[in-house]
């Protein structure tokens, strides 16, 4: 099932840090490590995401489209709010079965509402990324404990009987004309 999620990106970010004031540097670190997150959200969910941040209370910032480690990063400019470009994207947006639109605006979620289009509040979001991962975390852990503890997968594990049996007749005689081919190149 193709899916895409369109996420308020500040709504998102300020939900989950309970409104703090930030500096500018702090907000664009911030940002840049929710890109990431949505990055591998993408790779393990295997949907598209977009992500769409307000610049409306800046009266100098254009709308601007990018993509950055496969989500679609959108920066709403100064005539446009996020919530308008959010619900402009739900009605364009086509071939996908389902789409899911993460905020927790009041506003955006009575918006949202309609055939094939959910809400998800940054809070259930949060806590989706925050099982992906722990998910993550632990097949890495079972990955390198299988590597450390000696195991791997012999090649007689890997290869099917037929295989062998043909790669042990290669190593009892092996075909004195091709060797003697590709001694002389």
């Amino acid at each position: 099932m193709k899916e895409l999620i369109i996420v308020d990106g500040y709504n998102y970010i300020f939900n989950i840090f309970d409104n703090i004031r930030l500096i500018n540097n702090e907000l664009e670190e911030i940002r840049d490590r929710f890109i990431d997150e949505l990055a591998e959200y993408k790779i393990v969910a295997g949907c598209d995401v977009i992500v769409v941040f307000d610049s409306y209370k800046y009266p100098k910032s254009l709308k601007s489209r990018n993509v950055y480690k496969g989500i679609e990063v959108i920066f709403s400019g100064s005539k446009t709010t996020a919530d308008h470009i959010i619900e402009e994207l739900s009605n364009i947006k086509k071939g996908y079965e389902k789409k899911v639109i993460v905020t927790s605006d009041n506003l955006a979620q009575t918006v949202v509402f309609k055939e094939n289009i959910y809400r998800k509040s940054s809070r259930e979001f949060q806590a989706e990324l925050q099982h992906i991962r722990k998910d993550l975390g632990n097949k890495i852990r079972k990955i390198n404990k299988q590597r450390s503890s000696g195991s791997f997968s012999s090649i007689e594990k890997r290869l099917g009987k037929d295989q062998i049996e043909k790669m042990a007749k290669i190593v009892k005689n092996p075909d004195r004309k091709s060797l003697e081919n590709k001694k002389d190149k």
